[in-house]
């Protein structure tokens, strides 16, 4: 049993049907959505998703090759799926949340430049 779908150049209707009715779904406050989205996992992936957007291709191709390998598609797809999430939570603490700390800093200090620059000028906002 093969993971992948086959992409054959067109996409099928009830493909974009189910996608429409999904975002549709969640679109509109819920107690689903709210109940789903407001549990801490799903608030952990929030913050660590473009680390794992970034991360993911690598440990896909990795389980791809141990695929080829022989070993099972989900084991495979297990593995490399918890390894792209653990090397993004790596990432999200030790890169991410210090540089958003010292750009937060920074902008914020700019911006009271400018409004001390405004201020000895006599202009208002």
């Amino acid at each position: 049993m093969k993971l992948g779908l086959k992409i054959t150049g067109s996409v099928s209707p009830l493909y974009i049907v189910q996608c429409a009715a999904t975002i549709l779904c969640f679109s509109y406050t819920n107690w689903f959505a709210n109940g789903l989205f407001a549990k801490r996992p799903m608030r952990l992936m929030g913050a660590w998703s473009f680390s794992f957007y970034l991360l993911h291709e690598p440990f896909l191709r990795i389980a791809e090759m141990l695929v080829k390998s022989g070993i099972s598609d989900w084991v495979a797809a297990l593995l490399g799926e918890g390894a792209s999430l653990l090397a993004a939570f790596v990432v999200h603490i030790y890169v991410e949340k210090p540089r958003q700390t010292i750009i937060k800093r920074i902008s914020g200090a700019s911006f009271l430049l400018v409004v001390r620059e405004f201020s000895l000028h006599g202009q208002k906002f």
